[in-house]
């Protein structure tokens, strides 16, 4: 009873036998059971506009396009990303970047794929593009933790430490357990002088990651300093 096929096989069954009521109760639990299949969407509007509910069928119908649609475009997505995936192994950065686009075309807002663009352009050392590929995949997704740990590298690029400890606490929080953004954050605290604060850092990405060669090194590096004062 609580599986899509057997409710949708019967509820078509039940049309072609002229059972129109019956049919309509299978198929709008299909639909309940599963409501990302099209085809019980577009029978259940054959069968309402039989039934004389032609407002509910048109409903229907908007939703089984919209739902056709939707299954374009994740394909087409999904074929461009593919042959941009290829295009980086190859070395073609610059085709890449042009399949990236197209998928994102198709699914504009899909984090993942305006994340992966950001790294091309980051690659073809196109930084201000990047930075706008990240905000947007940061605007869609604002727990997306890796673009926010390359937001902050990148503010950190251009001297902005205040901007980067920005980033970099926000991608921490979005993952607590991201071992870079805590060496990051404690080499920008380090940056502006707040040994204490940076120290606490790196012991953070230490107690997750205890033989990081980097936070090991920053920790080092950042106990000699302290001795010093």
């Amino acid at each position: 009873p609580n599986r899509y096929s057997t409710r949708y096989n019967l509820g078509y069954t039940l049309e072609q036998l002229q059972d129109n009521a019956g049919a309509k109760e299978q198929l709008q639990k299909a639909i309940e059971l599963d409501p990302t299949e099209p085809e019980s969407r577009f029978e259940l509007a054959k069968v309402l506009r039989k039934l004389g509910e032609t407002d509910a069928a048109q409903q229907q119908l908007v939703l089984y396009q919209k739902q056709l649609k939707d299954i374009s475009d994740h394909s087409i997505a999904a074929q461009k990303s593919t042959q941009a995936a290829e295009a980086v192994r190859t070395g073609d950065k610059q085709k890449a970047v042009a399949l990236y686009r197209e998928a994102i075309a198709a699914l504009p807002d899909n984090a993942g794929l305006i994340y992966q663009l950001a790294l091309v352009l980051n690659d073809l050392n196109d930084l201000e593009g990047e930075r706008t590929a990240l905000e947007q995949a940061v605007k869609i997704d604002p727990a997306f933790a890796p673009a926010q740990y390359q937001l902050g590298n990148l503010d950190s690029r251009d001297g902005d430490t205040g901007g980067a400890e920005q980033m970099f606490r926000q991608a921490i929080k979005a993952s607590p357990g991201y071992v870079q953004a805590w060496i990051a954050l404690a080499a920008t605290l380090a940056m502006e002088s707040r040994i204490p604060d940076a120290l606490q850092a790196v012991d953070s990405a230490l107690k997750i990651a205890p033989d990081n060669s980097e936070a090991l090194e920053l920790r080092k590096n950042l106990a000699a300093g302290q001795a010093l004062r």
